[in-house]
């Protein structure tokens, strides 16, 4: 029986190595230099957040304000609870759905395509600095983006064989996705719109059939209804005016570019590589049909229920509903639309780059283009993790608390970042205080001031204000931090 389990194990290995070592991969890049920034504004959140209790928790979402819904909260409540709340700690629950994102990723792209097209995907996955980013974030976006992947998988699953394991274990996927980040629910809106289209045009929804599909959500709708009183909230505070600016299409444009990392190389090869997705090059020069060209035909492998049609029109929806539908609502409304909330759109697009490579139907090129890929993501790799890209909390307060006299007061600007402060100061005697035109009627003859770099931070304003009455000392620069001295002018 010993030796049949380890044959088994053996096959198994074999049979799967370069997924494995493709997520072994992943979680390498995703652990490495893990607490080598500072904790800035947002995770110092969720550090603070994370030690109330639950009834707390929740009372202090909906008075805040908070534009996330409780779910990754709770979870960071008992991780931090378990393990503190290091730099390392609060940010390893993201490296770890990260990480996992890598192998759901691989399995929604055997179900969409084939295993070629999901190992390709999960490469580059693996290695994206955009992904990495957040992975390596004590914030939602890494959870919203795994959660996804499962949401479509158990989807695909359900599709195809309307099992109840699989109609359970998209109900609470779905349910977890949308109380991860309200974002989510345009994830269900792709599945929803895939679903209905596909019916009225050829009256099937695959083994699932019309009514079990609105029942199911209508379950999961209701199961997210504690969540909807949050979600109003925030909604009704967000007209009043958010921190977003209204999108431009360069904007959207840009997203695309930090799906790749941020390198104008791997941009350009990736949207020809998106392109090709549309195209089978097998077919070129041996049929002038224009549907054999596009590869419009049933897969070969029986074992997968998509056609490529479906297949694409199914990825194009994930690709452009969370961006598109946020955007109008941005123009037509209030801005809600920023790079990391559509962090889910960007595994189609992953998704789309690897069925690219697969369609040029050469053995060759599929190794080759994905080696190229891993060694085109090592530069960007390299800025990630040598560059600061985080304010440098940590290095600013070690400086201030080695230089502040006793009982020196830091004015803070913007004033939430007081809170940043909160996680790394050790001098009791020292007093933070947010910058405010009330605080800086009051200013004592020394003082310091601790300006964060955000888009809407006019420093050179406050540097001028304070020159009126004030000599400038000393000026010290972090990452998207500057810290000042200042002390009265003598007579």
């Amino acid at each position: 029986m010993t030796a049949l389990k380890n044959h088994h194990s053996l096959r198994y290995i074999e049979e799967n190595y370069l997924i494995l070592l493709i997520v072994l991969l992943g979680a390498a890049l995703r652990i490495y230099n893990l607490s080598g920034e500072s904790v800035w504004f947002d995770e110092a959140v969720t550090s603070q957040v994370s030690e109330l209790g639950i009834g707390d928790l929740i009372g202090w979402m909906i008075n805040e304000n908070d534009n996330n819904p409780p779910l990754y909260y709770i979870l960071m409540h008992f991780w931090v609870s378990l393990f503190g709340d290091s730099e390392f700690s609060l940010r390893l629950p993201s490296a770890i759905v990260g990480t996992f994102s890598v192998l759901m990723l691989y399995l929604v792209g055997k179900w969409v395509f084939d295993r070629t097209t999901a190992l390709i995907a999960s490469l580059i996955l693996a290695v994206s600095v955009f992904h990495i980013e957040y992975s390596q974030e004590a914030r939602s976006y890494s959870l919203l983006a795994f959660l996804t992947l499962c949401s479509f998988y158990f989807f695909l699953k359900t599709l195809s064989g309307s099992k109840t394991l699989y109609i359970v274990a998209y109900i609470i996927s779905s349910v977890l996705l949308l109380y991860s980040h309200f974002y989510g629910v345009f994830i269900l809106i792709v599945q929803n719109i895939f679903c209905f289209t596909r019916y009225f045009v050829r009256r099937d929804m695959f083994s699932l059939g019309l009514s079990k599909w609105i029942t199911l959500q209508i379950i999961t709708g209701l199961l997210f209804v504690p969540g909807l009183l949050i979600w109003y909230k925030n909604t009704v505070a967000m007209q009043g005016g958010f921190w977003l600016a209204e999108p431009s299409v360069i904007d959207v444009v840009r997203y695309f570019y930090h799906f790749t990392g941020r390198d104008y190389v791997l941009f350009i090869l990736f949207f020809i590589l998106a392109a090709f997705s549309f195209i089978s090059f097998k077919n070129i020069g041996h049929s002038n049909n224009i549907k054999d060209m596009l590869d419009i035909k049933d897969s070969p492998d029986k074992s997968l229920f998509l056609s490529n049609v479906d297949a694409m029109y199914l990825l194009l929806l994930w690709l452009f509903v969370p961006i598109l539908v946020p955007f109008l609502i941005s123009l037509f409304s209030t801005p809600i639309l920023h790079t990391r909330y559509i962090i889910g759109s960007s595994l189609a697009f992953y998704l789309l780059v690897a069925k690219g490579v697969y369609n040029l139907n050469a053995k060759r090129l599929r190794v080759i283009i994905p080696l190229a890929i891993l060694v085109l993501s090592i530069w960007p790799l390299r800025m990630y993790y040598v560059d600061a890209h985080k304010h440098q909390w940590r290095e600013t307060l070690a400086y201030l608390e080695e230089n502040a006299e006793d009982n020196d007061s830091v004015f803070v600007y913007p004033v939430f970042d007081v809170r940043t402060t909160e996680y790394y100061r050790e001098r009791e005697d020292l007093r933070f205080v947010p910058l405010t035109p009330e605080s800086a009627s009051e200013l004592p003859d020394r003082f310091w001031v601790v300006i964060g770099l955000f888009a809407k931070t006019d420093e050179q304003a406050i540097v001028r204000g304070m020159l009126r009455e004030y000599d400038l000392k000393l000026v010290k620069s972090f990452s998207r931090l500057n810290l000042y001295l200042y002390e009265k002018k003598k007579d």
